[in-house]
């Protein structure tokens, strides 16, 4: 397949002029084999008849006729007053029946090491994809990333390797300190395979996001910490980088937080605020400067478990008690959450359910309910209540540091 300077296609075809078979069938049976392979979307505009003539070195009736027999089988069609001829939706749809659906699962890292690490993290948004695949009768495969210094060439080379044994892809996550924007990019572009990111929304329109409430979640958290008579909050978050293409939600995470503070009309001071730091020693110092302020919080809620299983050790060698003296909320439900002492009061973060959430859009786009581009499926985070937050304690302001 080709593209003129007018961005219509045109189909690469070999005829036998020699052959009893007439040449506008040949045509005609060449182009939608073409169309076939390389799975053409709906909508796609082909070259003109004149065109198409020209480059055969055809008459241009045989192309009318081949065209003509396409526009009555339902594979192309030529809409009232136009002059275009475009790939119908109706011929789109007869690709995904001819094999067996297969899900991409594009990971942050490689499989073995996602188990040796122990990341369940992840491990639960896989479990969710494959679990329900299996339901559905879809089957997935790992899609791994080439490496960040492969070429251009090299990347259109791996893509065009797996593009046409895919029915869809997900995207759980990102490499942590690692930029894929080229290989996301060419990924990206591609319109003829539904694609859903897991807690991340893209700058592309054609593709579906299935996140999370995280504002809600923290309205709930925080509500929480006002029943129990707190009114001094502070925030510990960390930054995260910008991305030109995939953006986890993580990013917008503070902005929640901050937003949820300003519905419940709590107060956002800059001076209870941690927003960044470069290693486990700015933290600790930025929590003790907070900690040594007369009006100091008495609660603190955190971008993501480990911040938080971080607060609560910096917080206690300072003296205080948790949650005797300060009540600490984390984010994700990760492993440390109910491990750590005291066990975090944390959103959980729905992994598993984020997963099955993404295959449900696939397969109601695979199967023809409802079409998958553009589609955000949102999905609430629940707050769990463990030991890392009690009742306010109005003697916190006597501890001096």
């Amino acid at each position: 397949m080709n593209i003129d300077r007018s961005e219509k296609l045109i189909p690469n075809v070999k005829l036998n002029k020699v052959s009893p078979v007439p040449l506008h069938y040949q045509l005609s049976s060449a182009i939608e084999a073409s169309l076939r392979d390389h799975k053409v979307s709906a909508n796609t505009v082909l070259t003109s008849e004149a065109s198409l003539a020209k480059k055969l070195n055809l008459n241009r009736n045989t192309v009318n006729k081949a065209y003509r027999r396409l526009i009555e089988e339902k594979v192309l069609r030529r809409n009232a007053g136009e002059r275009k001829i475009a790939v119908t939706p109706e011929f789109e749809a007869t690709y995904r029946k001819e094999s067996f659906p297969v899900i991409g699962l594009v990971l942050p890292d490689k499989l073995n090491t996602l188990v040796n690490q122990n990341a369940l993290s992840v491990l639960n948004y896989i479990t969710g994809v494959i679990d329900t695949a299996c339901s559905f009768g879809f089957a997935t495969t790992v899609l791994l990333l080439p490496d960040i210094n492969t070429s251009d060439d090299e990347l259109h080379k791996w893509f065009d390797g797996v593009r046409d044994k895919l029915s869809a892809l997900v995207y759980i996550g990102d490499r942590q300190g690692e930029s894929h924007d080229k290989a996301f990019k060419m990924m990206l572009s591609e319109e003829r395979i539904p694609q859903v990111f897991i807690g991340a929304e893209s700058k592309f329109k054609h593709l579906a996001n299935v996140t999370v409430d995280v504002k809600s979640a923290m309205i709930a958290a925080l509500q929480h910490l006002i029943g129990l008579q707190h009114q001094n909050i502070g925030l510990i978050f960390s930054r995260i980088a910008k991305r030109n293409y995939l953006q986890l939600q993580s990013y917008w995470r503070y902005d929640d937080a901050v937003a949820a503070m300003s519905e419940l009309s709590l107060a956002v001071k800059q001076e209870w605020t941690v927003r960044g730091f470069d290693d486990l020693e700015s933290l600790e110092a930025q929590i003790t400067e907070i900690m040594k302020q007369p009006d100091r919080p008495t609660a603190f809620l955190c971008h993501n478990d480990r911040i938080a299983k971080l607060a609560v050790e910096i917080i206690q060698s300072l003296g205080f008690k948790v949650p005797g003296d300060v009540s600490i909320i984390g984010y994700d439900d990760n492993q440390c959450a109910s491990s750590c002492e005291p066990a975090l009061t944390t959103i959980q973060h729905p992994r598993f359910l984020l997963g099955k959430s993404a295959v449900e859009l696939i397969y109601e786009d695979y199967n023809g309910d409802e079409p998958i581009k553009g589609r955000n499926k949102v999905l609430p985070g629940n707050l769990i209540i463990r030991g890392s937050t009690g009742p306010v304690n109005i003697s916190i302001s006597n501890i001096n540091l």
